[in-house]
This record gives C-alpha cells, sequence and structure tokens, in this order.
C-alpha cells in the first residue's frame, strides 16, 4: 500500500503548472542545506501536458529521492532530470554522497513505493549506487493523446 502523504505536501494541480510545482519543490526542499541542485527539463510544457496520475507519480517519486538524499546521502550535489522521449518520461535523479548497500534489507517503505507507482505506468526503476546513487526511472504514457493535448510538440532529447 501505497502511503498516503500529509495534506501540506499534496500536489499543487489548481495553483501551479506541474512543471513549475516540481521546481518549486526541488528548490524549496534544499533551501536549508548547503546541497547544490540541478533541475533539468528541456520543456516544462510537456510536464504540464501530462495527465494527472503521470505527474502526481513523478512528483511523490522526486519527493520521496529528494527526502532519502537529504537524510541518509550526505550529498553535496544533486540533479534532477526529467525528459519526454518516444518511448515514455524518463527520470533520473542523481546524488554525490555515499550510496548504500542495495543487498542490505531496507528499513522503510520508499523505494518499494518508487518501484510500484513506476511498474503503475508500465515503468522500471534501475538504482546504481556506486560512488553516489544514481535512480533511473522510465513510466510509459499515452503518448498520442498526450501529443494532441500539446499539438505534437517533443521534448528535446538528452
Amino acid at each position: 500500500m501505497i502511503r498516503r502523504p500529509p495534506r501540506s505536501t499534496l500536489f499543487p494541480y489548481t495553483t501551479l503548472f506541474r512543471s513549475t510545482a516540481i521546481n518549486n519543490y526541488i528548490t524549496n526542499v534544499f533551501v536549508n542545506t548547503s546541497i547544490k541542485t540541478n533541475w533539468h527539463c528541456p520543456n516544462p510544457l510537456s510536464l504540464n501536458l501530462l495527465g494527472k496520475d503521470l505527474s502526481l507519480n513523478i512528483y511523490r517519486i522526486i519527493q520521496e529521492l529528494l527526502t532519502n538524499i537529504i537524510k541518509h546521502a550526505n550529498a553535496t550535489e544533486v540533479s534532477v532530470e526529467i525528459y519526454d522521449k518516444k518511448t515514455g518520461i524518463e527520470l533520473y535523479v542523481i546524488d554525490n554522497g555515499v550510496g548504500f548497500n542495495k543487498k542490505q534489507r531496507q528499513v522503510g517503505i520508499g523505494l518499494a513505493n518508487i518501484k510500484r507507482r513506476a511498474k503503475q505506468f508500465d515503468g522500471s526503476t534501475n538504482i546504481i549506487s556506486k560512488n553516489g546513487t544514481k535512480v533511473f526511472i522510465k513510466m510509459k504514457y499515452n503518448k498520442k493523446r498526450s501529443e494532441e493535448r500539446r499539438g505534437g510538440k517533443e521534448c528535446r532529447s538528452r
């Protein structure tokens, strides 16, 4: 079962575009830390036109990953990148922290929830924890429907 977040962290659909909400979260979550951040989305418009469920899951995944980085990684730099590819959305979250042992049993349910959220959209999760942690997530969505909503405009590739 996926945890229900506190009301104060609900995704602000009515007041902000989705890409702006993600940008604001990334900026604000690190405000009282010395961690440098890099947020990259070549075409924020593509995020704004994704379905509500997919957008919310992307937002929640980013929240969980960044919380883990602050609590456990001892990182000084974090990069969050989102790309709209032909096969779907690709999310990269990379830090230069201490990493973790993937073979060791994890106490919390955060990583399990991240994987479950990706699978809801026929997605995959790849975590590399060596010289920091690199999380790569791919999530599929109905490309044709989204392209019709945005007039066929694609995000640039990486």
